[in-house]
């Protein structure tokens, strides 16, 4: 696999959860419409997330969100779902993916996880990120279960 499109550069433990700041290292990749199927693929591999409530303000749900959205805020949904599988209370868990490329750099994003352990909510995202790259450059790997 070449460099990581995306990486976590840093995690901030929080009372309910985790901060991350993680680097999507190339525009190609800033949004998952630049990989054909990767976020069908991701929801029939993790089918709990056409359940997610978003604010994203996409009159369409989350599936077509996910289609063609910031690759972060796939991760972010992921790492969600990652959480409601292992046990956490699906009700209680929310997240936030947010950026600011003026102030911070072009592809830098801020995703906190909300509603379980800061220690599950860190492994969460770096499962999830992996997950995703994997998907991203491994067609195969978008054929069968995460």
């Amino acid at each position: 696999m070449p460099d990581a499109p995306i990486r976590i550069e840093s995690f901030e433990s929080v009372a309910d959860g985790c901060a991350a700041t993680l680097l999507v290292s190339s525009p190609s990749f800033m949004r998952t419409s630049s990989v054909p199927a990767l976020a069908d693929a991701i929801l029939e591999a993790l089918p709990g997330l056409v359940r997610h409530p978003c604010e994203c303000g996409s009159a369409h749900g989350i599936a077509a969100e996910l289609g063609d959205t910031e690759m972060p805020h796939l991760i972010e949904h992921v790492a969600l779902e990652l959480l409601a599988v292992s046990g956490a209370p699906r009700r209680e868990l929310y997240g936030h993916t947010t950026w600011n490329f003026a102030r911070d750099g072009a592809g830098v994003f801020h995703v906190s996880l909300h509603g379980a352990p800061p220690e599950d909510c860190e492994n969460a995202l770096r499962q999830a990120t992996a997950l995703v790259v994997a998907h991203m450059f491994d067609p195969l790997s978008r054929s069968r279960a995460l």
